[in-house]
């Protein structure tokens, strides 16, 4: 690690169950307080916008207006809408110190994308708007063909930001189906992948359950979901950014 100043990445875990509460009692509950996290180093406004750039790009992949190198992708039947989580936060802070420009491989349970950029090029809004595009434009290169799924290649940054089923390093047999082709949800039971799914029409995305729990009022209140915002320390001249993919497998119950 250089000596020079220390500046805060940002990274990502993506979680499409619920985690286990009895392992994470502190995770804040309730839509209300999806993003109040106590880290400082990351802005709610610029973890809303890593949610905003992910999830508008998810809405048109399932809508069928994501745009390929020969006309569009397929629609997706049951694409979800990410959400996020605080909890998990501080658990990027073991790949981040690595100091390392390329996915980390740190834990075997998720898969990585990494952009970098100098520091005083870009404002943070900027970098996270531009890892998103960089991540995601992969897309506009690949040639589909009529009637056939797009595939799931670990080594394309798009997958990671795509798939419906995130899957873990090296735990990938081989190329699979990215995600399953149909008509995007218009009702809460189209979302059958998860028992109290719901669907938001408007996007066509499928929303993950929302568990009760009690308050500190007492009051039942909605976890919202475990997408969750890391944060690391870089040198002053090199920022990194990193977005970590865990698959749905029900082993990750004790790392959820």
């Amino acid at each position: 690690m250089s000596t020079a100043e220390l500046y805060t990445p940002q990274r990502l875990l993506y979680f499409n169950r619920e985690p286990d509460r009895s392992i994470e009692p502190n995770i804040p509950w309730g839509p209300e307080d999806a993003l109040r996290c106590p880290s400082t180093e990351l802005t709610d406004s610029r973890r809303q916008l890593f949610l905003t750039e992910h999830n508008s790009r998810r809405s048109s992949l399932a809508r069928g207006i994501q745009r390929t190198a020969n006309g569009f992708a397929p629609k997706a039947s049951q694409l979800y809408k990410l959400v996020y989580d605080c909890e998990l936060e501080k658990l990027s802070q073991v790949s981040a110190h690595t100091c390392k420009y390329v996915a980390s491989g740190y834990y075997n349970d998720f898969e990585e994308n990494v952009y970098t950029f100098g520091r005083n090029q870009l404002t943070k809004e900027q970098s996270i708007k531009n890892a998103a595009s960089v991540w995601w434009d992969e897309i506009t290169n690949v040639t589909r063909q009529a009637g056939k799924p797009l595939i799931h290649d670990t080594s394309m940054t798009f997958t990671q930001m795509a798939s419906d089923r995130n899957v873990k390093i090296g735990g990938n047999s081989g190329k699979r189906k990215l995600y399953a082709i149909g008509s995007p949800c218009k009702r809460d039971a189209d979302c059958t992948r998860h028992d109290g799914s719901y669907c938001s029409v408007k996007e066509g995305l499928c929303n993950l359950p929302l568990p009760r729990r009690p308050r500190h009022n007492g009051a039942d209140v909605y976890l919202h979901g475990w997408l969750s915002l890391f944060n690391g320390e870089m040198t002053k001249e090199e920022l990194l950014i990193s977005i970590a993919y865990f698959g749905i497998v029900s082993l990750l119950l004790t790392v959820v």
